[in-house]
């Protein structure tokens, strides 16, 4: 095998690679990535941690023909410290033992693994398809994967769920039992008989990886155990965690008979100053919601107090609400416009957020005691 490719295409494809390797494993391979220049004009990069798999084409000048794997770390770490966009060769000598990276000057010689022990990735199209413009995805994964949960025992809480609504949405939903993130576009053709579906988050992470250097369409397939999402260079395909989501509706405030107006970013400047002063332990902050104003206070348990007030247009009956405050701001960053409205019925009910003219993103809030 010899071949020599541009670095920024090289290095791309292995970024997205690396992402996916795992470092520790049981199984030497799986640190690998498979090169195939079996082709004309193009090599393919594979890596697979067994859950998560991609394929991804890059333009290279092929003298022979081969296949081979190597260590995905290493060949990442390596192109990556080369400067600017070099062409960089590779080879492997007559024994199949070693592969060769050369740059300019720069010469490097890497242990390889047979390409037969690799495991087998099949791309396939699933029987749910849709196309979805990348930019449209990317607002559905990052306004709502922040409360997706970490907690190992709850798995099916730890990724997104994804589905098709009655009136027309598709929609993403993550929740860790504390907080709760909705986004909502309009349901893209082909989309209507979608299973709902939890993606792990591995896999959000990796595809909003991707979709972030694109600007075209994403061909996203769906069945009842995997994903696949095929972009204009790069196939990935993953397993969908197994497991039932909660009925997250259910938290949703039906009677919140309360609720003011406010300006997200300086909110947030306010809760980030008195959360100064929080707990370490809780990161609690009161708000105290009267005519006219909201007061944030915080206690430091010996450390010390915070508290600041707020005007807003508020005339119902008054209301004191903690709130972690890693979670309040967590929303108020994702809250796009200059207006949003906080709902709720009393201290202890769950609080809804949403924009005042954006609607397709909405956000709840568990209340804390303070």
């Amino acid at each position: 095998m010899k071949i020599s490719l541009s670095r920024s295409h090289f290095l791309k494809a292995l970024q997205h690679s690396n992402n996916i390797i795992e470092r520790r494993t049981t199984v030497p391979i799986l640190a690998n990535i498979l090169i195939d220049a079996t082709g004309e004009d193009q090599v393919l990069f594979t890596s697979t941690d067994l859950e998560i798999s991609i394929v991804e084409t890059v333009p290279a000048a092929i003298e022979a023909k081969g296949r081979i794997t190597v260590s995905g770390k290493m060949l990442h770490d390596i192109v990556r410290k080369l400067p600017g966009d070099v062409e960089i060769f590779l080879s492997l000598n007559e024994e199949g033992s070693r592969l060769s990276v050369e740059s300019g000057k720069s010469h490097f010689e890497l242990s390889v693994l047979s390409p037969d022990d690799y495991p087998a990735v099949t791309i396939a199209e699933l029987p749910n398809t849709f196309s979805i413009p990348a930019k449209t995805l990317l607002s559905l994964f990052d306004r709502t994967a922040f409360a997706m949960s970490t907690e190992e025992t709850r798995y099916y809480l730890n990724g997104i769920y994804m589905h098709a609504t009655e009136d027309g949405k598709l929609r993403a939903v993550a929740t860790d039992g504390h907080r709760m993130a909705r986004m909502q576009a309009p349901l893209p053709k082909g989309a209507e008989g979608i299973p709902g579906v939890i993606i792990s988050r591995k896999t959000i992470s990796q595809i909003q990886d991707m979709a972030s250097d694109t600007d075209q369409d994403i061909k996203i397939s769906l069945s009842e155990t995997q994903i696949s999402a095929r972009f204009e260079n790069a196939y990935l395909i993953s397993r969908l965690v197994d497991g039932q989501f909660p009925e997250y509706e259910r938290v949703v405030p039906k009677n919140a008979d309360k609720s003011f107006s406010f300006n997200p970013s300086y909110m947030a400047t306010v809760v980030d100053r008195v959360a100064t002063m929080a707990s370490e332990k809780t990161h609690g902050v009161k708000l105290a919601i009267d005519k006219g104003r909201i007061s944030f206070s915080a206690d430091g348990s010996g450390f010390g107090t915070a508290d600041e007030e707020m005007s807003i247009e508020y005339g119902a009956a008054p209301v004191s609400i903690g709130f972690n405050s890693k979670y309040l701001l967590d929303v108020t960053d994702k809250m796009n416009g200059k207006d949003a409205e906080m709902s709720f019925s009393d201290e202890a009910s769950p609080v809804m957020i949403q924009g005042v003219e954006e609607k397709e993103a909405m956000y709840v809030l568990m209340p804390m005691r303070i």
